[in-house]
């Protein structure tokens, strides 16, 4: 994957392959990362540094410190070598359902939320818009069912691989 972005007002471009560990390439400069999840956010060693990071909201915190960071522009199709996830299938546009389980059909911005917990459903209702690419979409219940659980608010960044609300089929 290649994308530009602004750190703390500084433009930067990169470039990221998941390998056996993550390979990210910045400004040009090839880095190789270690990345685990912790109860205090992520922990990302480079070299001989460890830095903890954390997002609220908006913000991205580097080892508690604030950033501002902004995401100009995202390539999935880079020359970056594809990761084992992303040499498989794509994931199709419709949100993916497993076990009641709606995940975003690509990585995005959650904007609004319109299901409330409790709600009935019937198939189509619209459930959340997502900013991806530029574009709003909107992403509907594949099915009937009760909303047992919104795992997202507005304002989270959410990949493939996220729940973003959970629906009891009925």
């Amino acid at each position: 994957m290649r994308f530009s972005f602004r750190l703390d007002g500084k433009s930067h471009e990169a470039i990221v392959a998941d390998l056996p560990e993550l390979t990210v390439t910045l400004d040009g400069e090839k880095l190789t990362a270690r990345v685990r999840k912790t109860k205090k956010g992520l922990q990302v060693r480079i070299g001989r540094k460890t830095f903890t990071v954390l997002r609220e909201g908006d913000v991205l915190k580097v080892n508690a410190e604030p950033r501002e960071v902004a995401v100009r522009s995202i390539d999935f199709a880079s020359d970056a070598a594809p990761s084992p996830e992303e040499s498989r299938e794509t994931p199709s546009r419709a949100p993916e359902a497993i076990g009641g389980a709606i995940h975003p059909p690509m990585p995005g911005r959650v904007v609004s939320i319109s299901a409330k917990k409790g709600a009935k459903l019937h198939a189509g209702s619209p459930l959340l818009i997502l900013e991806a690419m530029k574009m709003q979409n909107e992403i509907s219940s594949p099915f009937g069912g009760t909303v047992r659980e919104i795992r997202v608010k507005p304002g989270d960044l959410v990949d493939v691989d996220d729940i973003l609300i959970v629906i009891e089929q009925t």
